[in-house]
């Protein structure tokens, strides 16, 4: 701290040439006060003196403005210390709120003094963090230094900059050190950390240094996608390529792409073809939820969206979704209905009644029209209850090919399960006659879970990814 005794500040200077120039007026005793500190006397002197003469009013406020903006100015400069300083502001303050000699402007300097106070601490602090080798966090105070610091603003920027040159060597060992342990990620990533803000303090040969970096990381990786190509890992060489672009994606060749892509498509095609054997193995529910696992793996590829499509066709479908026509004797629906031996049978049902009083031939009629959409026509055949003199029996045409023949059924007959081939059929007609029908007993079919298909072969498969 500068003894007051050895250094005048600029606002005592002034107060003493006034002083000396007319220190009997009343003018120069109020800045005496002032000067001195004694703002008591100050605003006794300004009540008794000066209040009411226009012209010392006048001086009074210039004396106190050049006063206190000239202790300012001092100790942004280094020549005052905060003490004295404060000291000055804290006399005109109480002279101020007594007078109102400089209304409420006054704060602005306050204000002034604050910011000047709070950049010298934050300088201070800057130049032990320095000292201590946290550069980062000197950087950081050294850029918060203001303008109106005039002592340290400079020398803020000066030491800024050679923390960021410390930082910039420090960083450049580090990579040298992982350079040598061939950690060239980790040499890439001190840059990129360097890079972020210290841009301008790199120099030609670090650069130099990370793009021998670069092509070693390139170079492995390369490696490392040619290996599990020749080892048939597919997934690996893509995991391999995806994480390298995702890091590095301004070294990613367009051969290396191309590898990706030739691993992709083997992927798919192996896809293609489990998928493909499971359906010819083990049907249409087993293949769906395999290909459902491999679409997630391999999202909206197109040869497996294609291959679930044709697959789900094949989805039996109820009777009731496909185009028919109901002939007499012939009812259809959501219906119950006892069987030959008394067993309930619930649900979609289709009933062909052998009509009374109609000769053997005649019969009742139900048509189905797939319009070669389907390959396939199954159902589960029973016989309601009748007398055990009658009979009862159902043949299926399919184009008025007859492909399914129950013969003559009887009383006891329990039931059957048929499956017809109906590829490129347009329609399948089926027709029940019987014997032994009256009012009271009219032997009847059931046919139960009617159900039209498709079954598709491999050529058929292969034909919808193509």
């Amino acid at each position: 701290m500068k003894s007051r005794r050895c250094t005048l500040s600029a606002a005592c200077v002034i107060a003493l040439i006034v002083a000396l120039l007319s220190s009997c007026s009343a003018t120069n005793k109020f800045e005496d006060c002032v000067a001195a500190g004694n703002y008591a006397d100050a605003i006794s002197v300004y009540q008794e003196k000066i209040y009411g003469n226009t012209e010392k009013e006048r001086e009074a406020q210039d004396f106190l403005w050049t006063y206190v903006s000239s202790a300012l100015t001092d100790f942004a400069e280094g020549k005052m210390d905060l003490t004295d300083t404060k000291a000055a502001f804290s006399t005109v303050s109480k002279i101020n709120n007594e007078l109102s000699i400089l209304g409420a402007d006054f704060n602005y300097l306050y204000g002034e003094l604050d910011v000047v106070q709070t950049s010298k601490e934050n300088f201070e602090k800057a130049v032990t963090l320095s000292n201590s080798e946290d550069y980062n966090a000197a950087i950081e105070l050294f850029l918060m230094v203001d303008e109106r610091d005039s002592e340290n603003y400079e020398k803020a920027k000066e030491q800024a900059d050679l923390c960021a040159k410390q930082i910039c060597q420090k960083a450049d060992a580090q990579i040298d050190q992982h350079i040598a342990s061939k950690e060239y990620d980790l040499a890439i990533g001190v840059y990129d950390q360097l890079v972020q803000n210290y841009d301008n303090y790199i120099t030609d040969e670090l650069i130099q240094k990370i793009e021998r970096c670069k092509a070693s990381i390139y170079q492995i990786a390369n490696s490392k996608i040619d290996q599990y190509i020749a080892d048939g890992a597919y997934d690996l060489a893509i995991e391999t390529y995806n994480d390298f672009s995702l890091h590095y994606k301004d070294l990613s060749s367009d051969e290396m792409a191309q590898k990706a892509e030739f691993c992709h498509n083997e992927l798919i095609k192996a896809a293609v073809d489990a998928s493909i054997e499971k359906y010819l193995s083990a049907g249409t529910v087993e293949a769906l939820g395999l290909i459902r696992e491999l679409l997630s793996a391999f999202p909206n590829d197109a040869k497996l969206e294609a291959l679930r499509d044709l697959i789900s066709t094949t989805i039996p479908v109820s009777y009731r979704d496909v185009e028919f026509k109901e002939g007499w004797f012939c009812s259809t629906g959501n219906f119950s209905i006892a069987d030959s031996y008394g067993n309930e049978h619930v649900g979609e049902l289709i009933t062909l009644a052998v009509p009374s009083g109609w000769d053997a031939p005649s019969a009742a009629k139900l048509e189905f029209f797939p319009y070669e959409q389907f390959t396939n026509f199954s159902g589960k055949v029973f016989i309601g209850q009748m007398d055990s003199s009658s009979s009862v029996r159902m043949q299926i045409y399919c184009d008025d090919i007859l492909s399914y023949d129950t013969g003559s059924l009887g009383q006891k007959w329990r039931s059957d399960e048929f499956s017809l081939d109906i590829s490129n059929v347009y329609c399948v007609s089926i027709r029940v006659t019987g014997t032994g029908a009256s009012v009271f007993n009219n032997p009847r079919i059931i046919i139960e879970d009617a159900s039209f298909s498709r079954v598709l072969t491999e050529e058929m498969l292969r034909a919808a990814i193509q």
